[in-house]
């Protein structure tokens, strides 16, 4: 245990420093150096820092809820609230981001800890999916993104709407009353709560305190993924995806590969899925706006911190596979 926090520590320690630098060191003497340091490199740097920049403040965010959920909601209380039939449940908490808007880098903590009140996993998979997506920043951004096509807002929702309820669907089938969270976070977890209950301490406490344990396991994940992420955007050869542009069905499948591995912000991916507009088919930009919003490299990192790895790859191939198949619908019969 020494250990594990030893090493968080000394991460987010070197991160600290890291950032430290890049803010407030002036580099204007050191402009030979940047001369000799391959563009690359650089080019990696700063995509980096602006993605970790980027998520940080929402995944904040959504430890923040997340604690609050943790120490003040009753597992009866998440019980009383969803309705008996799961099916019947699937709709109002797919649009549940319609009036919570909450980006894909904050809404992992605060699934998690709904789970661990007691809500169902094929539940918690639907607030998962359509929170990001579903909600009214991300058609406002892609309307004006698309402001030449601007029923490309309405298919985005809507057939996001489609897929989210067939992944709830799915997932009820195979996850019906399976824990999908990992083990040993939660025995730890629930041994720090019933601590915390013997030793009346205040529940204002227990929250800073589970904000602070929620963000040291998080954000060596949000790192890792930042870091790969980054990596990616600098060596991708545009010119290799427009040679796979003219295939429908591959080029939906390449689309949905470089919104994941982009990760970008579902806030914001509508304006670079609009430079691919004239290259790609609109069903694969539909592909590309659709997937990315649900699950990124980013993301999939931070769920690691969280849920099982069996689940969070089961997760990935049934949101692929449930998009592909919607678009093609779509693009067959419209």
């Amino acid at each position: 245990m020494v250990r594990k926090v030893g090493q968080e520590v000394i991460i987010l320690l070197v991160l600290f420093c890291y950032l430290f630098c890049y803010i407030f060191i002036d580099f204007t003497n050191l402009s030979s150096l940047f001369h000799k340091a391959p563009k690359e490199l650089l080019n990696m740097n700063t995509i980096f820092i602006s993605l970790f920049l980027e998520a940080l403040p929402f995944v904040l965010i959504g430890i923040i809820v997340s604690s609050i959920i943790h120490v003040f909601v009753k597992p009866e209380t998440i019980s009383k609230i969803l309705p008996k039939n799961a099916l019947l449940a699937f709709i109002p908490v797919a649009l549940i981001g319609m009036i919570m808007p909450v980006c894909e880098c904050g809404i992992v903590p605060i699934v998690r800890s709904l789970l661990k009140k007691g809500m169902p996993a094929y539940i918690g998979i639907v607030f998962l999916s359509s929170v990001p997506i579903i909600n009214p920043i991300v058609f406002t951004s892609t309307y004006y993104a698309f402001q030449s096509n601007s029923q490309m807002a309405f298919l985005r929702l809507g057939l996001a709407f489609i897929v989210v309820l067939l992944i709830g669907f799915f997932t009820l089938l195979f996850y019906r009353n399976k824990n999908v969270l990992v083990e040993t976070l939660e025995k730890h977890e629930n041994h720090k709560h019933v601590h915390h209950i013997h030793s009346k301490t205040s529940r204002i406490s227990e929250v800073i305190s589970h904000i602070s344990s929620e963000f040291f396991s998080t954000c060596k994940f949000l790192i890792i993924g930042a870091l790969i992420t980054s990596v990616f955007q600098t060596f991708l050869d545009r010119s290799v995806l427009i040679h796979l542009a003219n295939h429908t069905n591959l080029s939906s499948i390449v689309m949905m590969g470089l919104g994941y591995f982009l990760s970008l912000c579902s806030g914001s991916d509508a304006f670079i899925a609009a430079s691919f507009s004239s290259t790609f088919h609109v069903k694969s930009i539909l592909a590309f706006l659709i997937f990315g919003a649900m699950i990124d490299l980013k993301n999939t990192f931070m769920m690691f911190a969280y849920f099982k790895k069996r689940f969070v790859f089961l997760y990935i191939f049934l949101t692929a596979s449930v998009v592909f198949v919607v678009t093609s619908i779509w693009n067959l019969y419209w």
